[in-house]
């Protein structure tokens, strides 16, 4: 078909005007941004946070439990050695549990005959083969017998030189310390009767090289001895020696059981707390009539809980607590 004359002229090219944003959409749209980039820094932030307390409590909580751990594998392995002897020598009249070593557990205040509120809970000293000596010619032998003992400290930290005392700022915070004796200064031996071979350089603090801190920021710790009686009962108990010649139950023997409780706080809140109370020791440590009555050890240790979750400032806490089995107890009724 033939094409006609309008075919052959060119067409008119439409145009679209754009239409322009006017300043109110561009002011509703940018509050919208400030709104969304508000948020999301708030969470930013808020998810920053929860990561550096929880990098926290894993750091000061992991240590914690590795020292309770540690603790607990050394009471696990105390000895006394004990074996049968005479009463009486020279005119025996029956045998008699006789042992040169000697266990003992207590109220840190009464065992070291220092103040409670710088030493509070519990304390424990005993004898196990941990291999420590100042003899290297014989560091190769792993089982030599020490003595040792275990509790807490509030205080500033230890052994700061003079020289820089007036530089390092002061850092008051309870302290779980170790107290080892070597192999070749065992002065159990030497103080057959009473606590003389550990409390007189165990209260020295700092000034005795057998003292070390084991962890920081240690609030509690208590022990209870646990063994059967004779009627089949067992007995509880927050003292225990095993030279009590009084005590025909417990002389020379070693517990069976050990219950062991250990609380921990972080140190953000160790800052928080030496911050309002400076030198002086928060109320974080159960009162002194807690921990008193072995019945009630389990209402005490609840109590203790309420009393640090409602503590102010905040602290975060951890308590750990397990029941110990010592092997070489070897317990006898008769």
């Amino acid at each position: 078909m033939p094409l006609s004359p309008d075919h052959l002229r060119p067409r008119r090219l439409q145009t679209v005007q754009a239409r322009a944003f006017t300043i109110i959409e561009m002011m509703a749209a940018a509050a919208i941004s400030i709104v969304l980039i508000g948020t999301l820094l708030t969470m930013v932030n808020h998810i920053t946070k929860i990561w550096v307390q929880a990098s926290s409590n894993i750091e000061s909580f992991g240590a914690a439990t590795a020292t309770f751990n540690t603790m607990t594998r050394k009471l696990s392995q105390a000895v006394l050695n004990t074996y049968w002897s005479y009463d009486n020598p020279q005119r025996p009249t029956k045998y008699v549990r006789a042992s040169e070593l000697h266990f003992v557990v207590g109220k840190t205040s009464q065992l070291l005959g220092l103040p409670e509120v710088q030493y509070p809970g519990s304390a424990i000293f005993f004898q196990a083969p941990l291999g420590r000596t100042l003899d290297g010619k014989t560091s190769k032998l792993t089982s030599r017998l020490n003595a040792t003992g275990f509790f807490t400290v509030f205080g500033d930290t230890p052994s700061v030189p003079s020289v820089v005392q007036s530089v390092v700022p002061a850092r008051p915070r309870f302290r779980l310390y170790e107290w080892m004796e070597p192999t070749g200064d065992l002065s159990v031996y030497s103080a057959p009767t009473g606590m003389d071979w550990f409390k007189a350089d165990a209260s020295q603090g700092s000034a005795s090289d057998n003292l070390s801190v084991m962890g920081s920021n240690l609030i509690g710790f208590f022990i209870l001895a646990e063994y059967p009686q004779p009627n089949g009962t067992w007995k509880r108990s927050y003292s225990y020696n095993s030279r009590d010649a009084a005590n025909e139950d417990t002389l020379n023997q070693l517990p069976p059981r050990l219950r062991i409780v250990l609380a921990a706080i972080d140190d953000a809140s160790a800052s928080r707390l030496a911050a309002k109370y400076g030198s002086a020791a928060p109320p974080v440590a159960p009162p002194s009539g807690k921990f008193v009555n072995p019945d009630e050890f389990e209402s005490d240790l609840e109590n203790w809980k309420t009393a640090l979750q409602g503590q102010v400032p905040k602290v975060n806490w951890r308590i750990f607590s397990t029941t110990i089995q010592i092997p070489n107890s070897r317990w006898s009724v008769q």
